[in-house]
């Protein structure tokens, strides 16, 4: 017949994974931050601030650079802000462009507007009118198709127009369904 072990019969009992004795602990190098690192932070902070517009003209075009712009685009006027970035030739404006068009529309949406109607062709137009346009989708709807089809043309309308029908079918399906008929025949299937 069967026997069992001699481990059962003993009444002791052997574990079925053999145990592989532990590694000695090491203690992990602690990581903390000493006086000296705190202090440079403070004195970069204390830099930031002290920071004139001459100093972050002469940084080299990067993404801390354009950071500091955005931060600074709610204090500055748009334009400098934008010249700011532009000025870069060898940067690619669409790094620092749509921060500043969004800094623009948190400070005052009505002031971005009237700033893209005087600057229809600015390069920023493009970033500022996609956040104008999301901005009165998100807070008017309806008043968002009337910006837009007044404001907007080509693919920039159309695709503004899609997003604001979508709104709109949520609380105004016949809106919704008006706002539709202005996209262009290639677009009224989907």
């Amino acid at each position: 017949g069967h026997s069992l072990p001699p481990a059962a019969v003993s009444g002791k009992s052997t574990p079925l994974v053999p145990t592989i004795p532990a590694a000695p602990a090491t203690p992990a190098p602690a990581a903390r931050l000493t006086q000296p690192v705190l202090a440079d932070w403070q004195d970069f902070l204390q830099t930031l601030e002290n920071t004139t517009l001459a100093d972050l003209r002469a940084l080299p075009p990067s993404m801390g650079k354009f950071g500091l712009i955005e931060n600074l685009a709610t204090d500055l006027p748009p334009d400098q802000a934008f010249a700011l970035i532009l000025e870069d030739r060898n940067s690619n404006p669409g790094f620092g462009l749509p921060g500043i068009a969004q800094a623009m529309m948190q400070k005052d949406p009505e002031a971005a507007q009237e700033w893209l109607a005087a600057h229809p062709d600015h390069p920023a137009a493009t970033f500022l009118s996609r956040q104008i346009a999301d901005h009165l989708i998100n807070t008017a709807p309806a008043e968002a198709v009337e910006w837009i089809t007044s404001q907007l043309s080509g693919i920039r309308r159309t695709k503004a127009l899609e997003r604001a029908a979508a709104a709109l079918q949520k609380t105004d399906p016949a809106a919704a369904e008006a706002a539709r008929k202005l996209l262009p025949a290639s677009f009224k299937t989907k």
